[in-house]
């Protein structure tokens, strides 16, 4: 398989102050990027954008293999939009909830059933929002919320009606119908739907430009995803429901996760944001400048300070506030993840379906992006993604950890 590469930017020097010397240290990222393009050479995934920002400047931005297979082949580019999957939870859902506890609308440890009477049903009205955001709030990881609802005030009574999966507060249980419920939050008290919402209290104040829910995506410039749902399909059938109307054709700039689509028409709290990584990176780096941009401040720090701190610690998962923690750092029990074995315990990041990837390190000052289309043209076995990222952020921290070696001998 050939492998198509467009670059943008590498190999930024960062400077380090020794007494009166200033010393130039080049940050060499090729193994990294090489690990990258090995999986593109070995069709471990179609194509590929990976972007490392350190220190607040964009020192690796990098693109290959290809956007689309079939029908037709589309090389990848830099500057490529993709399905974001879950990421969605953490850069849009989870920000906008706390801009609402920063202004005092909410309280994260309110009943949530305060903002939104329905879920009064959903195990005796207990849950919080700080539960939903931990994934700590008893909703079963998944069931196909569109085989009895399409409209929001369906999705929410189907939601409120299901029997708890385990007792709230008494374990991590990863589930988009918690995002799915905070986004439907978010519009009723605002009175904005999460598009609009996230596209005037989030995007435009950090400007990022090709970031959106699909309908607002130019599907041209986006990398592919499956052909058509057949993995959600076999999902539906394995539960023993039936549903009708699949895509069954490839659908760029269409999200596609089943229910943020036939549920929540492509705008959705879990899943249904695109976007480039250099927008990702901006993103990103709003959470590593806890909470500020320039000319802006999105979020209050001791707000960044609780969303990126393990909420969870006697629980079977380290979570934040929409963020996975690194726990892994500090924890030899727990199996090296996405994050790789070389971060530190204070990272924090996300994953999605689709392929996606954002982690970043307050101790190395680092934002890692890592996008890829792994679900195009079929679903196949994550495991392979999982150690590409996890062999990619190896590669950037020993990178990083070298140069500050360098800098300091």
């Amino acid at each position: 398989m050939a492998v198509q590469s467009c670059r943008a930017r590498q190999g930024r020097t960062t400077k380090h102050v020794d007494g009166k010397n200033l010393v130039s240290i080049e940050l060499d990222l090729s193994a990294a990027w090489d690990i990258v393009r090995s999986a593109v050479y070995k069709e471990t995934v179609p194509g590929a954008v990976a972007l490392v920002r350190r220190q607040g400047r964009t020192v690796l931005h990098e693109a290959a293999g290809w956007a689309a297979l079939e029908p037709e082949r589309r090389a990848m580019h830099p500057d490529t939009i993709f399905d974001l999957a879950s990421l969605t939870k953490p850069l849009v859902t989870a920000p906008l909830v706390l801009q609402l506890v920063d202004s005092g609308i909410i309280s994260l440890d309110e009943p949530a059933c305060r903002y939104l009477p329905s879920l009064a049903r959903f195990a005796d009205g207990t849950i919080t929002v700080r539960q939903l955001l931990l994934h700590s709030s008893g909703l079963p990881a998944w069931s196909p919320v569109y085989v009895w609802a399409s409209t929001r005030a369906d999705v929410l009574h189907t939601i409120a009606a299901m029997e708890p999966a385990y007792a709230p507060g008494s374990r991590v249980i990863y589930s988009c119908l918690g995002y799915i419920v905070l986004g439907i939050l978010l519009e009723h008290l605002t009175g904005q739907t999460l598009d609009d919402l996230a596209a005037h209290s989030l995007f435009a104040p950090l400007g990022v430009h090709d970031t959106g829910y699909g309908p607002a995506i130019d599907e041209t410039r986006c990398a592919w995803t499956e052909r058509g749902n057949s993995h959600e399909q076999a999902s539906v059938a394995a539960a023993g429901r039936h549903f009708e109307g699949w895509r069954e054709d490839c659908i760029p700039g269409t999200v596609h996760v089943g229910n943020a689509w036939y549920a929540m028409g492509g705008v959705s709290g879990n899943a249904g944001l695109f976007g480039t990584a250099h927008d990702v990176g901006i993103l990103g780096q709003m959470w590593l400048n806890g909470g500020n941009a320039p000319g802006i401040r999105v979020l209050q720090p001791q707000t960044v300070t609780a969303a990126i701190t393990d909420g969870t610690t006697n629980l079977n998962e380290a979570r934040g506030l929409g963020w996975q923690i690194n726990r892994a750092a500090r924890d030899d029990s727990e199996a090296p993840g996405s994050a790789g074995t070389h971060l530190s315990a204070r990272a924090f990041g996300h994953t999605g379906f689709t392929g996606t990837s954002l982690w970043m390190d307050p101790a190395l000052d680092l934002v890692a992006v890592l996008l890829t289309n792994r679900v195009h043209p079929r679903v196949g076995d994550s495991a392979p993604v999982t150690q590409l990222r996890s062999s990619f952020h190896d590669a950037v921290a020993t990178a990083l950890q070298s140069t500050t070696h360098s800098a300091s001998a």
